[in-house]
């Protein structure tokens, strides 16, 4: 998704039906700074706020995320490559989850080692305590 296109075609859209950014932001119940934002690509619209702006400028909500106005074969194309870019992000997102998941549980089981260790040999200083004890030079 590229931000820059997307307000560049929101802003040209707005133009070409005389509105004003305030009147666009009031049609969409936003502020005319979120329309402003939009449009200079340094924010993109909500997902609450995407169809009812693309039905406002007269544009498909898969044309306003690519970024350009698009025909009747590009738009099942785009509306495809939009589906796959969002899945291959929740994807990573999911990845990502899982590994923190699996960090902290061997995290986990490796304290509870350490504990177990501790319990059965009350006189005996696990390795690590002893680095972290030991006097720095």
């Amino acid at each position: 998704m590229d931000t820059k296109a997307t307000g560049a075609l929101i802003a040209q859209r707005r133009k070409a039906l005389a509105l004003s950014q305030a009147e666009l932001a009031e049609r969409l119940h936003v502020t005319d700074k979120a329309v402003s934002r939009w449009e200079t690509g340094r924010g993109m619209p909500g997902l609450d706020s995407l169809e009812p702006l693309s039905e406002a400028l007269g544009l498909s909500v898969s044309e306003l995320l690519s970024g350009k106005e698009l025909t009747r074969e590009e738009l099942p194309k785009a509306a495809g490559g939009q589906i796959m870019e969002s899945m291959k992000r929740e994807n990573r997102w999911k990845w990502l989850a899982w590994a923190a998941m699996a960090a902290v549980t061997v995290l986990a089981i490796w304290g509870a080692g350490v504990s177990v260790q501790a319990q059965r040999e009350p006189n005996v200083s696990p390795a690590w305590t002893l680095w972290w004890t030991s006097p720095r030079r």
